[in-house]
């Protein structure tokens, strides 16, 4: 099944999934091509349900990126961003297991993610 793609005008720039709200094991098939200096954005959504584990994806081409990742009411919100095209990829469609949200992040999401964590372990410890 081919992909379905958006074509802005304008200096190409990468093509980026463009998918809202998938849970996991939902396939993206949205592409859309960026304009520059726009970037592919993902957020993945983690938490524990009644249910059992549940995951979201949401990517897009974005304006401005920030890369991040914390954890609010147990639920780990993680933010990436990069510049190659289809490198937004939802986690689980990705066979490497290399998707947003991935280790492929840079070095600063990772010093990011784990700096979050030992703050807020140290922030329980202190409670």
């Amino acid at each position: 099944m081919p992909l379905a793609q958006l074509s802005p005008p304008g200096p190409p720039g990468p093509q980026c999934y463009a998918c809202q709200s998938l849970h996991k094991g939902e396939s993206c098939r949205q592409v859309q091509s960026c304009v520059l200096p726009r970037t592919c954005k993902a957020i993945v959504s983690s938490w524990n349900a009644e249910s059992g584990p549940q995951t979201t994806y949401s990517g897009w081409c974005a304006d401005t990126c920030h890369p991040t990742s914390r954890t609010v009411e147990g639920s780990l919100t993680t933010i990436s961003c990069c510049q190659s095209s289809l490198c937004n990829t939802p986690p689980w469609q990705d066979p490497q297991g290399r998707g947003a949200g991935g280790p492929r992040g840079s070095l600063a999401t990772v010093a990011a993610t784990l700096l979050l964590s030992l703050l807020a372990g140290l922030q329980a410890m202190a409670l």
